[in-house]
């Protein structure tokens, strides 16, 4: 089974494109930069480094972001997933239906787009060309003027979405956006931040945290829209599937993908004389077994165990009795880490080899 893959692309412009009558903003590119940080923190982020890709000030351009999303949703697995945010202005053109708006990019010229509407960064095209094709889990943090745009176009086609979302069960995609469509968003010299990328960041940093200390998207824009935000935020939603965590409590990167590492109760592989000492070494079980999901047995005597089995969407119980002579026959399984070094698993429930 495929890892899980995760995308970061953050996009941050304080000066405008060209001939664009707008004022420059004082923390777009900042903003960017501080949820880069917290995305890739040791302790609670979750993502990986190189995994995250940076679009700020001239080097935002429209071409470069659209070709690299596209080429992320093109090869998108069901179990990736793929964070987008920005922050800076928008323009609506006056000969636009008001249904779509431009993020405004280092490059761009409205000058042109008349003709070529596509000489731009839109967010239809961000709606239809990417987190439509994206085959996992997808989400949107938009932190600018008519944000909520993105949100009327997407509600013409609401029905539409969910049916097709459910007839694939797969999850599909959630956004924040810092307003409604015909409002403004704000920068606070008080917070050094866009006031919604403020929030945000608290939220991520543990404000929005659940019993676990884990943060997720819906608990995310859930802690926002409760901070009095005037005018209030936005949130849009078709989830289908799994949770995505964002940040957790903090823990060592090599724990955390072990955790984030899909698991195969199933599979039971020996170890070999070599591995046995390479393992020994790094400090984990000195078998050489997995040291990602470790199936295990209650006791080392017979057991009674359920197994649990999903097919179709349907559940089927089924009792066993089985064998404790064999790693292969355990059936009680979890994500519990292996023991210190020289320290049989609870998979092996085999002693470590003498030291001589």
């Amino acid at each position: 089974m495929a890892s899980s893959r995760r995308w970061a692309v953050l996009i941050g412009v304080d000066q405008c494109g060209r001939d664009v009558q707008l004022p420059p903003l004082r923390y777009a590119e900042s903003d960017a930069a501080a949820l880069r940080d917290v995305l890739l923190d040791q302790d609670i982020g979750t993502f990986d480094d190189g995994a995250v890709q940076m679009f700020i000030g001239p080097d935002a351009t429209w071409r470069e972001i659209k070709l690299f999303l596209r080429d992320l949703a093109l090869r998108s697995a069901p179990s990736d997933v793929l964070f987008v945010y920005f922050a800076g202005h928008t323009l609506v053109p006056q000969w636009s239906d008001q249904l779509d708006a431009y993020l405004v990019t280092a490059d761009l010229d409205p000058g042109t787009l008349a003709r070529e509407p596509d000489n731009g960064l839109r967010m239809s095209f961000l709606k239809r060309d990417i987190f439509d094709a994206f085959a996992g889990a997808s989400f949107l943090v938009l932190d600018c003027c008519h944000a909520g745009v993105y949100a009327d176009a997407d509600r013409r086609n609401a029905k539409v979405l969910q049916s097709y979302a459910e007839a694939v069960d797969r999850p599909r995609h959630n956004a924040l956006l810092a307003c409604p469509s015909g409002s403004v968003t704000r920068e606070s010299a008080e917070y050094g931040h866009g006031t919604l990328t403020h929030h945000v960041l608290r939220a991520l940093r543990g404000g929005a945290g659940d019993e676990a200390g884990r943060v997720s998207f819906a608990q995310m824009a859930t802690f926002v829209a409760e901070q009095g935000m005037d005018p209030p935020p936005v949130h849009t939603a078709h989830v289908y599937g799994a949770t995505t965590v964002l940040t957790q409590p903090p823990m060592s990167r090599h724990d955390r993908q072990a955790l984030n590492s899909p698991a195969n109760p199933g599979i039971s592989r020996p170890c070999s004389t070599r591995s046995r000492t390479r393992r020994a070494r790094s400090g984990s079980c000195w078998t050489g077994c997995s040291v990602q999901t470790s199936v295990h047995r209650t006791s080392p005597s017979r057991t009674n165990a359920t197994d649990v089995s999903n097919s179709s969407g349907r559940r089927s119980m089924r009792n066993r009795q089985q064998s404790s002579s064999s790693p292969a026959a355990a059936s009680v399984w979890s994500t519990e880490r292996h023991g210190s070094t020289r320290t049989a698993c609870r998979q092996c429930w085999r002693p470590p080899p003498s030291t001589g």
